[in-house]
């Protein structure tokens, strides 16, 4: 499993605050498309405002969408439904189609197996592991591993370390590779350092493994009939997986996440089910947002929230469940200067600086927003971006406590 099994669940103060609770289901349509013409002339000049500052040497308006809105009014608008280039942003439309695909509370197992018999500590047999093609596999759970089997009285192997199922580690599928990395982390004595580091955050209470394999690394297509159960390793739960993905922006958790789900094929084709957007805004090549090809409009990335937020409400989940929240956490958040309580998504990539989320306010409940920004100018964007959702909140009343219902107007 990847590092980050201690962020585990959401803290308490976000239950009491208001934050996690789910935003009731709007009479419209799911993500239901509004028109292009904004209907709140403050935020109009606001975004006009901010559009303007970049009519620069270097900087075009022509590469700036902006999008804000409530569920039934559209607030400002600016090439609101040309498709740009999104960067991680792609994450939030990752993330709807893992939900769609398993429930929050999936977890991928892996089942460990053995041949033969096992007398005094030494398993005379092979070691067969069988994999769901966890998404989170990596140190901590190979170590976790070795440490379970070493608790059950296994200190040596005399066999094969044998893989079965869809097998992958930090986006690396070749078998061979990958067992060796699995050997590598039964045994202390053959850490790598990335195993050290991993073993020191886990905060483990047994000692480091110290389990060998004498056997070679193969591969088959199933258990083999002889083999009897030994243990099995689940991940954290997928609601844990996609909120780490989101707040540390985790690229090759997204495209194994896709490829779990059966490819982009499958993924935009649930996309299509629930976003009620254009095709045309939805231009996707990959689950991380990785490259200039992926593009979103901003009026898709708010449908895109939009739906999630939607679908989360089946669970008794919100939006801060999967997403980051300002004031809360770090990651790509940790020098942003963004309203508290905003759940947001971040996108970077070397001329593209994205914003996206939902923002607590007292006139609206919350707004759905999304900032595309284009251009070499990732920290000025940033700090626009910032000041941009400041002067909105400002303008629409802050609330200590966000408000239960994105979609009521509060009495």
């Amino acid at each position: 499993m990847l590092e980050f099994l201690s962020l585990g669940l959401a803290p308490v103060w976000l239950h009491q605050m208001g934050v996690l609770k789910p935003m009731p289901s709007p009479p419209l349509g799911l993500s239901f498309p509004l028109g292009l013409r904004p209907v709140d002339p403050v935020a109009s000049t606001l975004l006009a405002q901010f559009v303007q500052q970049y009519d620069r040497p270097g900087l075009t308006p022509d590469d700036q969408g902006l999008w804000v809105q409530t569920d039934r009014q559209l607030l400002g608008n600016h090439q609101g439904d040309l498709p740009l280039p999104a960067a991680s942003l792609t994450k939030v439309a990752t993330t709807l189609a893992a939900l769609k695909t398993w429930k929050p509370h999936h977890r991928f197992v892996t089942q460990v197996y053995h041949t033969g018999t096992l007398r005094e500590g030494e398993l005379q047999g092979d070691l067969v592991l069988v994999s769901q093609g966890d998404p989170s596999w990596g140190w901590p759970g190979v170590i976790q591993m070795a440490q379970t089997l070493q608790q059950r009285g296994i200190r040596q192997i005399q066999g094969n370390l044998v893989i079965v199922g869809s097998f992958t580690w930090a986006g690396k599928a070749d078998v061979q590779d990958l067992g060796a990395q699995v050997l590598a982390g039964f045994n202390v004595q053959t850490w790598p350092l990335e195993a050290t580091m991993a073993y020191d955050k886990m905060s483990s209470t047994m000692p480091p493994p110290q389990l060998r394999v004498t056997g070679q690394i193969q591969t088959a297509v199933q258990v083999p009939e002889n083999a009897s159960w030994l243990m099995r390793q689940d991940s954290p739960p997928l609601h844990e997986l996609l909120r780490h993905l989101n707040v540390e922006s985790e690229n090759i958790l997204a495209e194994q996440l896709v490829a779990q789900m059966g490819g982009m094929a499958a993924m935009l084709t649930r996309l299509q089910e629930v976003v009620a957007v254009p095709v045309t805004e939805i231009q996707l090549q990959n689950g991380s947002g990785l490259g200039v090809d992926n593009r979103l409009s901003p009026r898709a990335v708010v449908g895109l929230f939009q739906a999630l937020d939607r679908h989360l409400q089946h669970y008794d989940l919100a939006l801060a469940d999967v997403l980051p929240v300002a004031g809360q956490d770090l990651g790509t958040l940790e020098e942003r200067q963004l309203p508290p309580g905003t759940i947001v998504k971040t996108g970077s990539l070397w001329n593209v600086s994205a914003l996206a989320g939902g923002l607590p306010t007292l006139t609206h409940g919350w707004v759905w927003f999304a900032f595309i920004n284009g251009g070499d100018n990732l920290s000025g964007f940033r700090r626009d971006q910032d000041a941009l959702l400041q002067a909105l909140q400002q303008q629409w009343g802050s609330v200590t406590m966000p408000p239960h219902s994105a979609l009521t107007q509060p009495k």
